[in-house]
């Protein structure tokens, strides 16, 4: 008797085992996607180096940042019985989104337009915001029953946990919804696309003509800021009986310190770019550029002192996708060096060492081409190693006053 019940024990145990985890919930997408964001440590990134807890707003279908969310994924509208989506409002990749797709059959197509979305989404990220980057780079895309989501957050694997228990476990009857900003469904103005028109366009030959007959006054007001900008940055960061190595590296941490990535270009939905954030008037008046700002700046600053420099227009690459992306290069007694100003200054929650601000700073082409691809035709090759900034340790005095 003994052995046919614990044959019979063991008969229900393997049963159990056995049996398939149950495929639908009576959960809505905004009950997962508010119960799994609230299991997770949600640290804010701001370009202050602030930690505050990041404004999350939610979007159901029928908002217009949902619409445009589906969009992007190339998603059918007709194939999302339901859904939420919760994002972190600012430069921050911060996202819980859940569809309920309307067949089981979408799924699989579901999950794999998350996958590339997430891709896409990583490269926005890649060399400006590294620890966005990374939550994105480990962001859990996942599939059950008629359920698709993408969770990007701190601890994936919790997020991936709470998923399932949404499969074994009832509907909550409140929602954790004290994350959410009051306004959750305000709608955001989407980012304009283009500048506004105007009788003003950045002209570097125009520039460095007016600096060498010492005269701008006769130029348009910008073209006066910029120059104006690029004095005062100069007297700052000169010094007697300076090298042009030791100016370059001068104005290089200069410009880390003093201009900020436009983040408003990393939101979806709702941030407004600065309309020259991609020309020297958006970097030294503004304070504010992306790649193409930082690098026309530098190039700009190295003419006026002297030191030959080309930008190098480019793509960077994270191992998922290629993104549009430039640099420069500068001749340093006779030699080239890669100099990508943009990466050295990335966000960050925290104080990041001198070397992290230094890690493209007069390296050669070899150091850079796992994740930069170039024309190598249209430039020269950059070899030169004498003022890597990690060589050169005195050249540092010029950052902390200390020479």
């Amino acid at each position: 008797m003994k052995l046919l019940s614990l044959c019979l024990c063991l008969a229900l145990l393997l049963a159990a085992c056995a049996a398939p985890a149950a495929e639908e919930t009576d959960w809505t997408p905004v009950q997962i996607a508010l119960t799994v964001a609230s299991g997770q440590p949600l640290p804010s990134v701001q370009a202050d180096g602030t930690a505050d807890a990041p404004t999350l707003h939610l979007y159901r279908p029928g908002d217009a940042a949902f619409a445009l969310w589906l969009a992007r994924l190339e998603l059918d509208a007709a194939a999302v019985a339901d859904g939420a989506l919760v994002l972190a409002e600012g430069a921050n990749a911060l996202e819980f989104s859940v569809l309920r797709l309307s067949d089981a059959g979408e799924t699989v197509r579901a999950a794999e337009a998350l996958e590339a979305y997430r891709a896409a989404r990583t490269i926005d990220f890649t060399g400006y915001a590294p620890e966005q980057e990374a939550l994105l780079r480990r962001a859990a895309v996942l599939g059950r029953g008629t359920l698709c989501a993408l969770f990007v957050c701190p601890e994936p694997e919790t997020a991936e946990r709470d998923f399932a228990r949404c499969f074994t476990q009832p509907p909550p009857e409140q929602l954790p919804d004290a994350l959410l900003s009051p306004e959750e469904t305000a709608q955001p103005t989407p980012a304009p696309t283009e500048a506004p028109a105007e009788d003003w366009r950045y002209d570097r030959d125009r520039l460095t003509a007016a600096w060498a007959r010492s005269n701008w006054s006769d130029l348009h007001e910008k073209d006066r800021a910029i120059l104006d900008a690029a004095a005062a940055l100069l007297a700052e960061v000169s010094r007697p009986d300076q090298t042009l190595p030791e100016l370059e590296l001068a104005i290089h941490d200069w410009m880390v310190d003093h201009i900020a990535y436009d983040t408003a270009t990393l939101e979806r939905y709702g941030g407004v770019p600065d309309p020259d954030d991609d020309n020297p008037y958006g970097a030294l008046v503004h304070g504010l550029g992306i790649c193409e700002g930082y690098t026309g700046s530098f190039q700009l600053l190295m003419d006026l002192v002297g030191i030959p420099c080309l930008s190098v227009a480019g793509h960077s690459d994270n191992g998922l996708e290629y993104g549009e992306h430039a640099w420069n290069q500068v001749l340093l007694d006779g030699d080239w060096y890669v100099v990508d100003v943009t990466w050295d200054d990335p966000l960050s929650s925290r104080e990041l060492p001198a070397s992290f601000h230094h890690v493209y700073f007069n390296v050669t082409a070899g150091d850079i081409r796992h994740n930069h691809f170039w024309d190598e035709q249209a430039v020269p090759e950059a070899t030169g190693t004498r003022y890597r900034w990690e060589d050169k340790t005195p050249l540092t005095g010029v950052l902390d006053g200390t020479t």
